[in-house]
């Protein structure tokens, strides 16, 4: 469906026990099977979730214009988000790119001191392949936003991700404590493992999504605004 232009999609289970608003990588939409995988299997385990493209997506650009659109593309998924299931609790997440902007939306709402009111049912934010680094440049510097968060934020990055020191990402949490992190055993940046590192129990999807539904059931307890 389409709301003012942001096209969205939603897996809603019968008895979902959270909601969260999926964002897509930079240069993906909310249709790639890695997007629909991984909304299919947060599904399975009862957290309903919205993807939305942002718009520089739908008016064919290949890449984001600007970090401050795209944010707002994401607000107003959120306010479809609440407007749609104002029962639900709602996490911001997405994939790469995505991850990294509900990141910045989650610390521009913390700022507001709205959190109590407008955005009570915000309860944090889900990453996945959060990129902390352009490849081969590993540093922090797009981090400084999440200092001082007091909403919950748990990532996951594959330990094959050019984009994911894992040096980083424990400096990352030790010097933030709403940031909480899973390495992806043997996963490149989009969740591709190696044959020896592959559990044959289960996809990758589903182990993200188990350690996802797991870390909702019982965040970790934050300063409320």
């Amino acid at each position: 469906m389409t709301d003012s232009t942001l096209t969205t999609a939603a897996e809603i289970p019968k008895a979902p026990n959270a909601l969260l608003i999926l964002a897509h990588g930079s240069a993906t939409a909310l249709t790639s099977p890695h997007m629909v995988r991984l909304s299919q299997s947060l599904a399975e385990v009862n957290l309903a979730n919205l993807r939305f493209n942002f718009r520089y997506r739908d008016q064919g650009a290949a890449f984001p214009s600007s970090l401050d659109q795209s944010v707002k593309d994401y607000q107003d998924a959120l306010s479809i988000a609440m407007n749609t299931y104002p029962d639900l609790e709602i996490w911001l997440s997405g994939h790469s790119y995505g991850g990294r902007i509900a990141s910045h939306l989650l610390a521009a709402l913390c700022n507001t001191g709205e959190m109590a009111t407008v955005y009570r049912n915000v309860m944090g934010c889900i990453a996945y392949a959060l990129p902390i680094h352009p490849a081969g440049r590993p540093n922090l510097e797009r981090w400084q936003h999440l200092f001082g968060l007091t909403k919950p934020m748990l990532f996951f990055s594959g330990s094959r991700d050019r984009m994911a020191s894992p040096d980083l990402a424990e400096t990352l949490c030790s010097s933030n404590p709403a940031c909480h992190w899973h390495s992806v055993p043997g996963a490149d940046h989009s969740f591709n493992q190696t044959q020896s590192t592959r559990d044959p129990s289960q996809s990758v999807y589903q182990w993200v999504a188990n350690r996802t539904r797991d870390f909702i059931a019982k965040p970790p307890r934050m300063t409320q605004l």
